[in-house]
This record gives C-alpha cells, sequence and structure tokens, in this order.
C-alpha cells in the first residue's frame, strides 16, 4: 500500500534536493529548462540511492550520512546533465549503424 507524503517524509529527501539544487545553480553547461528540470529529477534520484548506499556501506549516520546524500546530489545532477546531453548523439549514432552509414 502506498503511504502519503507526509512533512516528514519530505524533510527526509532535503539533503538531496539541497545538493542538486546547489548543483544546478552552479552548473554551467547550456542546456534547455526541461533537460534542466530532467537533470534535476535525475540528480536527486541519484543522491536518493547513491548517497543512501554510501552512508550504509560506510556505516555513516546522522549529519554524515546527510552529508554523503548531500555531495552525491552535487555531483549526481552534473552526471545526468552530461548524459542528457549525449542522448542526442547516441541516438543518431545507433540510426546511422542501423541505416548503414558510417
Amino acid at each position: 500500500m502506498n503511504e502519503p507524503i507526509t512533512a516528514g517524509a519530505l524533510l527526509k529527501i532535503l539533503p538531496e534536493v539541497a545538493g542538486s539544487a546547489l548543483s544546478i545553480r552552479l552548473n554551467t553547461s547550456t542546456i534547455g529548462p526541461f533537460n534542466r528540470l530532467c537533470a534535476f529529477a535525475l540528480g536527486v534520484a541519484m543522491a536518493h540511492f547513491v548517497g543512501a548506499a554510501v552512508a550504509e556501506w560506510f556505516e555513516l549516520s546522522g549529519a554524515m550520512g546527510d552529508a554523503a546524500r548531500f555531495v552525491s546530489g552535487v555531483f549526481g545532477l552534473n552526471i545526468a546533465a552530461e548524459a542528457n546531453k549525449q542522448i542526442p548523439e547516441i541516438f543518431k549514432a545507433a540510426i546511422d549503424r542501423i541505416g548503414g552509414k558510417k
């Protein structure tokens, strides 16, 4: 059963959101607003899962666990933004490969 979204649940992802928000502010790549929004969402998701995995792996709790999630948010957004920029080139290369162009 799905649990309702509460203020407590939103506070749990605050470090991830803050890391991605800071990163999107400092990101200098030229991507459109929709791609920025997608990169932000992917950065939060990466920070949530990767940051939690890092915190669990190194047995970090409290502020140190939140710091791991924050740092994962900062770098996660940049990784997502760069991957998002490569998607059209990957599709073009795949179409050229399938179509016979070299």
